[in-house]
């Protein structure tokens, strides 16, 4: 009877690690979630230092990322308000509701962390002040409004950084611009 009890203790065990894996360290897995963004500048005004015209908007991020496999997702939900008002994409559209970015990030994308971004350092624009990424990452998204897709394999930049915005999060070129 004992080694029957030893033997499916072993079988268990034995499945365990395989489906967990071995317990050795994989390497950096980030999750990071961010609620109570904020709208700055718009269409035009992109880059607002002053703070002036700082709108709140609903919503939240969800970054899960595993780098040694190169995978993983950046889900961005937000949704304008009263107070916020629609948001200027480009010199001819405005949309308000309900928005959604999805990024499926893979190996074919970049991302890189604790490296220089943005003013003269070649990774972002030059326009925004260097800064030092804790994370930061190049992909494709696809833009939902008011859940029907609005723009797909759109080109973004996000980051994570002790200077940035509260929401951590830098977007920049995501839009198409108007024809």
């Amino acid at each position: 009877m004992i080694e029957k009890i030893l033997l499916v203790i072993g079988v268990i065990a034995l499945v365990g690690w395989f489906l967990l894996g071995t317990g050795e360290d994989e390497g950096p897995t980030w999750i990071v979630h961010a609620d109570q963004p904020l709208i700055i500048g718009g269409y035009g005004d992109n880059y607002t230092y002053t703070g002036d015209g700082v709108r709140p908007l609903k919503g939240s991020l969800d970054l899960r990322l595993n780098l040694p496999q190169s995978e993983g997702r950046l889900i961005v939900s937000l949704e304008t308000t009263e107070e916020s008002g629609s948001l200027r994409v480009s010199p001819s559209e405005e949309l308000s509701g309900a928005f959604r970015l999805v990024s499926r990030i893979d190996r074919s994308d970049r991302v890189e962390e604790g490296i220089p971004i943005y003013g003269d350092t070649g990774n972002g624009g030059p326009e925004l002040p260097r800064t030092l990424a804790i994370l930061a990452g190049w992909s494709r998204f696809d833009l939902y409004v008011n859940d029907k897709i609005r723009y797909s394999n759109l080109s973004g930049e996000w980051a994570a950084s002790s200077r940035s915005s509260p929401w951590w999060t830098t977007w920049r070129g995501w839009l198409p611009a108007a024809a």
